[in-house]
């Protein structure tokens, strides 16, 4: 088992290496009188140019092998598309901080000003710790009720090894709960400084959007009952072409 559950994530890695590679195969980015224009890609080749103007929030991101070797990768939102119909163009597919900083720089966007004020979403962690604590009660009540010893269980050898499997499963899910909604709770920050918004979430693949003030189409205010009691809500940001951003 452990040699196949190797194997398939050999091949998912080499699968990845190789894809990167035909889709960034002779990565260019260049300035010109409209905008940027993007080239890449080995067996298809694509062209595109994004003018400044219509490039809406960046999102700056790492995952954990690319933030051991310092490494970081840059895309933004525009309402131009490409020849994939994505709205997210990658802008550097593999940089270090100080070249995404550059590009920001070229497009009017600042990566993150010093010493910011972080918010959280406090609302996730009260909520991963009150599920939480609905299933350890679960499991308490399972053994308590002594379900595992009764006759009816006990007459069903699956049945008689499925009780005790449930309720180590339970007291497994209580606790990757909380620890999951601790971590989200950690990771996740979100503050405005110099005209900018900017959210950064993400535990195993980390991200950084960064959102121009003036770009902002609509802001969405909801509460719910738990929130209002908590005296929080959640905003949604609104930008031009349909996506949007959400914090706590």
């Amino acid at each position: 088992i452990a040699a196949g559950v190797f194997s398939l994530l050999l091949l998912g890695a080499v699968t990845g290496i190789i894809r990167t590679i035909l889709r960034d195969f002779g990565f260019t980015l260049t300035r010109t009188a409209r905008g940027l224009r993007r080239r890449r890609g080995w067996l298809t080749q694509g062209d595109v140019v994004m003018p400044v103007h219509r490039i809406q929030p960046a999102i700056v991101s790492t995952g954990p092998v690319r933030r051991w070797f310092g490494y970081y990768a840059l895309s933004v939102e525009s309402l131009a598309r490409d020849a994939e119909k994505q709205d997210n163009h990658s802008l550097a597919p593999h940089a270090r901080l100080d070249t995404v900083g550059r590009l920001l720089d070229e497009i009017d966007l600042v990566l993150e000003p010093g010493e910011p004020r972080h918010g959280r979403r406090l609302p996730v962690l009260l909520g991963g710790v009150i599920w939480a604590v609905i299933l350890c009660l679960l499991a308490v009540g399972l053994i308590a009720s002594g379900l595992s010893q009764a006759p009816f269980v006990q007459e069903q050898p699956w049945l008689a090894r499925a009780v005790p499997f449930a309720e180590i499963a339970l007291f497994a899910l209580a606790l990757w709960s909380a620890a999951s909604a601790w971590l989200s709770w950690r990771m996740h920050h979100y503050w405005i400084a110099d005209g900018h918004i900017f959210i950064r979430h993400g535990i195993w693949n980390q991200r950084l959007i960064i959102l121009p003030l003036v770009k902002l189409q609509s802001v969405d205010w909801v509460q719910g009952p738990l929130t209002q009691a908590l005296g929080v809500a959640k905003i949604r940001f609104g930008v031009a072409g349909g996506s949007a951003m959400a914090v706590h």
